[in-house]
């Protein structure tokens, strides 16, 4: 699957709408992970989105690639 870039104002977009679309307006870069995202699943956004729906061994391994990935980006000099 090849990456598609999307501006941010764009519907379409996997920025628009979430929390970083606020810095994304201001300026800042943003970087959006996601995974198996499926907005149509149960606890997602209603009564039942409680911690105990997360595997939290899973969002750190998930957070921690995330960091990694984000901070070699930054540092790559090409």
């Amino acid at each position: 699957m090849l990456a598609e870039e999307r501006v941010e104002w764009e519907p379409r977009s996997s920025l628009y709408n979430t929390d970083g679309q606020i810095f994304s307006d201001l300026g800042i870069p943003v970087v959006l992970f996601m995974e198996n995202y499926d907005i149509n699943r149960t606890g997602y956004h209603d009564t039942d989105d409680t911690m105990k729906n997360i595997d939290l061994d899973y969002a750190s391994a998930v957070a921690a690639i995330a960091i990694e990935s984000v901070a070699a980006a930054a540092c790559d000099k090409r």
